[in-house]
């Protein structure tokens, strides 16, 4: 389950390891989200005074993400990871807390 929300993530169709230090890791990818369904994903953690710090942000399953062809999200989503390309997609809202050990 993802916090907070009315969600499951179930895998990645394509994930990318963005950031990734001793304290710190972000990563980026096309995530299976139950119930919605395949959508963009940019999760960052990081280690804080002992505890995970967590940001995740997940697409929105709107007319923008829809309109992109299967091939297109694959490349949008690549170039946003990889580039820092702007998305081609809404966000929705960030989820974000703090995981004590």
């Amino acid at each position: 389950m993802l916090p907070n929300l009315e969600a499951a993530l179930d895998g990645f169709t394509y994930l990318n390891v963005v950031e990734e230090t001793p304290t710190a890791l972000r990563a980026v990818g096309i995530g299976y989200i139950l119930p919605s369904g395949k959508l963009p994903i940019d999760a960052k953690f990081r280690l804080t005074n002992g505890a995970v710090e967590y940001r995740i942000l997940v697409g929105s399953d709107d007319e923008a993400w829809d309109a992109l062809s299967e091939s297109k999200r694959w490349k949008a989503v690549y170039l946003y990871a990889t580039e820092g390309a702007e998305p081609e997609w809404n966000w929705d809202q960030p989820v974000e807390g703090l995981l004590d050990e």
